[in-house]
């Protein structure tokens, strides 16, 4: 299995008024892994979206949150990559605090 790791900071715009990350921007910070991973294999995430007319779909997202994040923490995302087919879409994410 192929493994991707990053580090993303809770942005303000992650968070609610309390600084405390609003659970929907979550999956956005996912999405931003997902685009970060394309662009370190050295693949347009904007070419497979606009060009191919592609995208990365989600048959299935399950979230179990452990404790919450706040602004100016910083999380580390790892995207586990069980196979690359021809269309290389990642089969799982998981992020840790």
């Amino acid at each position: 299995m192929k493994t991707y790791e990053t580090m993303k900071a809770v942005r303000f715009q992650h968070c609610d008024p309390a600084g405390v990350v609003f659970t929907p921007q979550y999956f956005n910070l996912f999405m931003e892994v997902v685009e970060d991973w394309f662009t370190h294999l050295d693949y347009s995430f904007s070419k497979i979206v606009i060009k191919e007319h592609q995208g990365i779909p989600a048959m299935r997202i399950v979230a179990r949150f452990q404790k919450p994040s706040f602004l100016g923490d910083q999380l580390q995302f790892v995207l586990n990559v069980k196979r690359l087919r021809k269309k290389k879409y990642p089969d799982q994410y998981h992020c840790f605090l």
